[in-house]
């Protein structure tokens, strides 16, 4: 139920830099994520997203995009079938009957958290800006995830920036 996000630009990105941040990402996942039950963390190219972002759950037939690594189309529940990834985060999902997706205002999907990445917001050697996002069931874990992330940007001398998160019942700004 919690999110972290932040906006980070100035990004000068190489095949090592990108492979470096994904394996930061992959760590993060398993230690404090609990591989991806705690926390899961997203990083995407900005360019294509139109603002404001949305985190919401849907029925898993709802939304269809093309996940990372893939060319076809599918809907989550037909990823968490078929996508490598898909099957093998499938059981944080056991339980629930609903989705989380993430997607901005033009509904271009940002992700299916905690499963995969959509290809339209890949991240790619060209990109200069990024969108990161830390989803979690733990408002603290989220958060320190986050700060580390944007830590380990801005040590590669890029500019971090806020996101008003806004909640039923507060708006707060990450990261801190």
């Amino acid at each position: 139920p919690f999110i972290g996000c932040a906006k980070v630009t100035g990004v000068r990105l190489t095949d090592e830099l990108i492979q470096s941040l994904m394996n930061l990402q992959e760590k993060l996942h398993l230690t404090i994520g609990r591989k991806r039950v705690k926390v899961a963390i997203g990083v995407y190219d900005i360019a294509p997203l139109v603002p404001p972002i949305f985190y919401k759950a849907t029925d898993p037939k709802d939304v269809v995009f093309v996940p990372l690594e893939e060319t076809e189309a599918m809907n989550m529940t037909q990823i968490i079938r078929r996508h490598k990834k898909g099957r093998e985060y499938a059981f944080v999902l056991d339980d629930f009957d609903k989705y989380p997706i993430l997607m901005d205002s033009n509904e271009t999907v940002l992700s299916f958290p905690p499963i995969i990445n959509s290809e339209e917001t890949r991240v790619k050697d060209s990109t200069t800006d990024l969108f990161v996002d830390v989803t979690g069931t733990s408002e603290e874990a989220v958060n320190a995830v986050l700060n580390i992330m944007c830590c380990a940007l801005a040590d590669r001398y890029s500019s971090i920036h806020s996101v008003a998160i806004e909640y039923p019942d507060r708006t707060v700004a990450t990261p801190d």
